[in-house]
């Protein structure tokens, strides 16, 4: 008895932490930005891979609106993408256009909107066309978001702003991710350069109203490319689009 009774202990203790087991944190520090990138509104959620054919995951949408006229509705949706194993999936709001979703959002004359970068086969990034990595994207995404008009190569406003994101196919998972974190980082440098310029503290601190003042100008609008095809997934968190 006196053996056994130390050893139901410790298979309690162990049965205890499975049950207690914790949430993996989030990426980002607050709730506001998780609602920066994946909207307010609750939408149907699809797992996104970057090797998935378009055709598999049009198939996945196309099967959550399958009571409704396509035709009519466009379907909007909210995708899971793995950044870091430590952590939950970020999610992300997506919309397909089947049309060049650009010429329609901004008919404007020669006003410069979509900032491109490209990741190739074994990894490497093109930025406008120029060689570079992680950190090259991190730069020149708070780079043109903030140019107001400064640098004619740049968005004139930020709100005008889309970046460009595609692929090649058989592109590793971990090299699309990367890149993925530093899109999303260039922003997450933009809300924080504006933070402390605003409010005087960190993003982190802001609280809800304080958020949705300054990131009410800076949408958070990404066009994922898909390598067999033109159309794009287009992210747009802030519903300028719908």
């Amino acid at each position: 008895m006196r053996i056994l009774t130390p050893l139901i202990l410790f298979i309690t203790f162990l049965a205890s932490c499975s049950t207690k087991e914790k949430e993996l944190p989030s990426y980002f520090c607050n709730e506001n930005l998780e609602k920066y990138f994946a909207g307010n509104d609750s939408l149907p959620i699809i797992n996104i891979n970057p090797n998935d054919s378009f055709g598999v995951i049009r198939k996945s949408v196309d099967s959550l609106y399958k009571l409704i006229d396509i035709n009519e509705v466009t379907p909007t949706f909210k995708f899971n993408v793995l950044l870091d194993s430590g952590y939950k999936p970020l999610t992300l709001k997506g919309i397909f256009f089947d049309y060049d979703p650009f010429d329609q959002l901004y008919p404007c004359f020669g006003i410069r909107l979509v900032f491109e970068i490209r990741l190739n086969s074994v990894g490497q990034i093109l930025i406008e066309g120029e060689l570079g990595d992680t950190q090259t994207v991190r730069h020149f995404i708070f780079k043109n978001i903030m140019n107001y008009g400064k640098n004619p190569n740049y968005v004139s406003n930020p709100q005008y702003a889309v970046t460009s994101f595609q692929w090649d196919i058989g592109v590793e998972p971990k090299y699309y991710k990367s890149t993925l974190k530093s899109i999303i980082g260039g922003y997450k440098d933009v809300l924080l350069h504006l933070s402390y310029k605003n409010f005087q503290k960190p993003l982190c601190e802001l609280n809800a109203y304080e958020f949705d003042s300054l990131s009410e100008n800076i949408p958070f609008r990404l066009s994922l490319g898909y390598p067999e095809t033109d159309y794009p997934i287009l992210v747009d968190t802030l519903n300028y689009l719908y």
